[in-house]
């Protein structure tokens, strides 16, 4: 997943569980880092966009099978409550997570 050098100690961190994405701590000083601003926007840039596209679909569906949207709408914020670890998960895999120190 993620490698950078801690800026306290310089020991090298790897982040590769989903658990540890938005704060992490450096296994030889105990400095805790945690995702930036930056990562942080981009995250809830994906947010929104994933919950728009999953509205949308579920809105079709809803309306091609009359099927009640209250009732549709459950899966979306199932999903909205999951997205942002989500989208830091995606953020990690393609190396493009950023941290700041704590």
């Amino acid at each position: 997943m993620k490698v950078f050098n801690c800026d306290r100690c310089g020991h090298e961190i790897l982040v590769d569980k989903a658990s540890e994405l938005e704060e992490i701590k450096c296994s030889h000083c105990n400095k805790e880092f945690i995702v930036d601003s930056k990562t942080k926007r981009l995250a809830l840039i994906i947010v929104i966009a994933l919950i728009m596209v999953i509205s949308l679909i579920i809105s079709l569906i809803s309306t091609a099978f009359n099927i009640s949207l209250i009732i549709m709408l459950i899966p979306t914020l199932l999903i909205g409550f999951f997205a942002y670890r989500f989208a830091l998960l995606i953020l990690a895999k393609l190396n493009k997570i950023n941290y700041e120190g704590k």
